[in-house]
């Protein structure tokens, strides 16, 4: 009897812990549907850099402020900061940008969000990434459970017009006013003519107002190029700064100021077709990485700042 016994313990456990291995599977949601096909990372980070290069800002929701933001034909479009209220001012020296938020007042539903998944980012805390999302695609999102084929169908005449416009898009110049204003180019510009000497640090015309920066070199150049070569304050405005770090990959950053007024005024020299009035610029006039070159420019914007 014991022999029976255990012998049929020894089956019943075995029964119990030999099932068949467990199918899991593919999460299936309609809180989201994969557009990369029609819209790339690519294509996200083109029409991100149109809307900062070119927008302004507008607040469009309660859950933040200040969202970058440029009028489309027909629609509106707002980028969101990928850290959510953690950047609640939507700072582009705090955090990147991972959605893009259509809004059309004519349509039903009014609003199209794209999410974009960049490779790393599921390894950071501080981005909200829903279930199932895979990293290097770009999302639409349903949050309120409208019928996500025709979102996905609707959406398809708001990415044919930011894909054309987009390619108005240049790597020449960047939009830097949220990060430097009209005001700090001013008071940068008055401290380096009220603290510092007179260098010249190019051939294509004679001294600048100079300052010398725990660091780096700071010029001022003459809105008038043609007939200010000696960059006289007396003759006319400066709408440039230029950085020089000798020690750095790319030595030079030239900051470029676009005041009210400038674009029809024939003596200000203008280097970059598409600026816009009011704004203030990094100039690229070798092609750089503009990304990079914007990062890098932070040090010394806080150090200029700090001296004001």
């Amino acid at each position: 009897m014991k022999f029976s016994y255990y012998l049929f313990l020894i089956l019943a456990i075995w029964a119990c812990t030999n099932t068949k291995d467990e199918v899991i599977e593919p999460i299936s949601t309609t809180k989201y549907v994969d557009i990369t096909g029609d819209f790339s990372i690519e294509d996200f980070e083109a029409a991100k850099a149109f809307i900062l290069n070119n927008g302004d800002r507008q607040t469009y929701r309660a859950f933040d402020n200040n969202n970058p933001h440029y009028s489309f034909d027909g629609f509106e479009a707002y980028l969101n900061a990928e850290i959510g209220q953690k950047n609640i001012n939507n700072d582009s020296t705090i955090s990147d940008f991972n959605e893009i938020t259509i809004r059309d007042k004519n349509a039903n539903p009014q609003y199209y969000t794209i999410h974009v998944v960049r490779v790393g980012d599921t390894a950071k805390k501080d981005i909200t990434i829903q279930q199932g999302m895979k990293e290097g695609k770009v999302y639409l999102l349903n949050p309120n459970d409208e019928d996500i084929e025709v979102m996905k169908n609707n959406l398809k005449a708001y990415i044919q017009i930011i894909k054309s416009a987009k390619e108005f898009t240049t790597n020449k110049f960047a939009d830097i006013t949220t990060v430097f204003s009209l005001n700090d180019f001013e008071l940068a510009k008055a401290f380096i003519l009220n603290n510092g000497d007179r260098e010249v640090y190019r051939q294509i015309d004679g001294e600048h107002p100079h300052y010398s920066y725990d660091g780096f070199e700071a010029y001022l150049n003459a809105e008038d190029l043609i007939n200010n070569r000696n960059n006289n304050p007396a003759i006319s405005d400066f709408n440039q700064i230029t950085i020089r770090d000798k020690v750095a990959v790319s030595q030079y950053y030239t900051i470029h100021i676009v005041r009210k007024g400038d674009n029809s005024n024939p003596n200000i020299t203008k280097p970059v077709e598409g600026m816009k009035e009011g704004k203030v610029y990094l100039l690229n006039p070798y092609d750089d990485n503009i990304e990079i070159m914007k990062n890098n420019l932070k040090k010394y914007i806080q150090i200029i700042k700090a001296s004001h």
